[in-house]
């Protein structure tokens, strides 16, 4: 049993991975021959090997989480947390074709207006993204205590500034993909409702968006209901074939997918029509009828035709149909 022994050495010295083939050539080939060990023994010794190599042990020779979605998700972290300093500045006159620095200065001074003196390097890193003919573009990295004037005064100094030059300077922050992928599919499912209400001939409910989030509702009347964008693509249950972009499942929270293994988060469960506004053609054919139904009122019984106030008829009439706009049309809300 001398090439047995020497087998479990190599087998400690590769810390229970997979052998390659030149090692199963040893154990198999070169230990049982060196031996001088019959066929008949070196079966059943062979077998017992091939369970030893088998065998793993969880948490010691493999992982008992998925690896592969842990380090991605602490990318994903460190991404975000880079880029979260950093932002874009689109459309910014220059006509004076200023270089990237003083045109950082320019932002800062007029437009901005920051001048926080204790602030050395509000922006930094500045690199150049492009001219658009009389306007430019950059990059850079902001300091905390720009970020949060501009959140507040900042914006409303960016807004005054475009307005009285009638520029469209904006202030992008810059998000990794998953990011911006989950606000363009944001975008996208607001599209295809307008599409599904046009193919139908109705008119779509108001449908905003804002930060991945999709709002559909009756702002007027404050029925609205607001879901994240891959929420509401699980709940529609639709066909997103012509979606570019992160698939679906991968844009989903681990709450998401968790709801959604345990069934309580359902493909296709939510009916758009909820959410059905007043159609045009509807609304035609109450008025019509409307109008119908006071014209045989206005006929008396000996089917002669009295004298008929118009301007009254027709009065009655458009507030009859407004009356019955509310009450036929009101959406209903369900828990």
């Amino acid at each position: 049993m001398e090439y047995y022994s020497k087998t479990i050495t190599v087998i400690k010295q590769r810390n229970g991975k997979f052998l390659g083939l030149t090692e199963y050539y040893l154990i198999f080939v070169v230990f049982p021959l060196a031996a001088g060990s019959p066929r008949n023994i070196s079966i059943p010794i062979t077998l017992q090997l091939i369970a030893l190599i088998m065998e793993k042990y969880p948490g010691f020779h493999y992982e008992n989480i998925d690896q592969k979605a842990r380090l991605a998700a602490s990318q994903e972290h460190v991404n975000r947390r880079v880029l979260s300093e950093y932002i874009k500045v689109i459309n910014v006159p220059n006509t004076e074709k200023l270089n990237v620095r003083d045109l950082v200065q320019k932002f800062l001074k007029e437009v901005v207006r920051y001048n926080n003196t204790k602030d050395n390097a509000p922006l930094s890193w500045a690199t150049s993204t492009g001219s658009n003919g009389e306007t430019s573009s950059f990059r850079v990295k902001m300091s905390d205590s720009f970020w949060s004037y501009f959140t507040g005064d900042g914006r409303k100094k960016l807004i005054e500034y475009n307005r009285k030059e009638r520029a469209n300077v904006k202030v992008i922050r810059d998000q990794t993909i998953s990011l911006s992928d989950l606000e363009n599919l944001s975008l996208y499912l607001r599209r295809k409702i307008k599409l599904y209400y046009q193919s139908r001939n109705s008119t779509p409910p108001d449908v905003s968006v804002k930060n991945g989030y999709v709002t559909i509702g009756n702002y007027g009347k404050g029925t609205t209901k607001r879901y994240r964008a891959t929420e509401l693509a699980v709940l529609l249950g639709w066909n997103y074939q012509d979606w570019q972009g992160t698939a679906i499942k991968e844009l989903m929270t681990n709450t998401e997918k968790r709801n959604m293994a345990e069934g309580l988060l359902t493909w296709g469960s939510l009916s758009i029509e909820l959410f059905k506004s007043i159609e045009p053609t509807s609304m035609e054919n109450i008025g019509q009828e409307q109008q119908s139904s006071n014209e045989s009122a206005a006929v008396s019984n000996g089917n002669e035709e009295p004298s008929i106030n118009k301007e009254g008829s027709r009065k009655r009439t458009n507030e009859d149909v407004e009356s019955n706009q509310a009450k036929i049309h009101k959406p209903e809300m369900t828990a």
